[in-house]
């Protein structure tokens, strides 16, 4: 388990449209988060989030997601329901998972 921190995200900031983590290692294999705070299409009403195998080959991984609330505690956390999936190499574009419904943009506020 680890953390990584991105710029801060509202529904008043929305100049961010695709948010990618610093490349990182996991059991062998090279890893990038996505967020998506707007969603992953111009139709979504919710941020996306997503794990993508960077490495040049398949991967089996578990995977959860967890998006601190510095304001008030009150942490978001999912987990993928499918538990253990296959992510192909990069070069496939099947290297991906993820929940695209993660959290509310409506819910995402700034506060001081």
């Amino acid at each position: 388990s680890f953390e990584i921190a991105w710029p801060f995200i509202s529904k008043h900031n929305f100049r961010y449209r695709y948010l990618p983590s610093p490349e990182f290692t996991s059991c062998g294999s090279k890893w990038l988060i996505a967020v998506y705070p707007l969603g992953i299409d111009e139709f979504s009403d919710h941020m996306a989030v997503r794990l993508a195998n960077q490495s040049s080959s398949d991967v089996y991984a578990s995977y959860k997601f967890t998006m601190k609330n510095q304001a008030n505690g009150h942490d978001h956390e999912w987990v993928e329901p499918e538990g253990i999936l296959l992510f192909g190499p990069v070069e496939s574009g099947n290297n991906e998972w993820g929940c695209d419904d993660f959290y509310p943009i409506d819910m995402l506020t700034s506060e001081s």
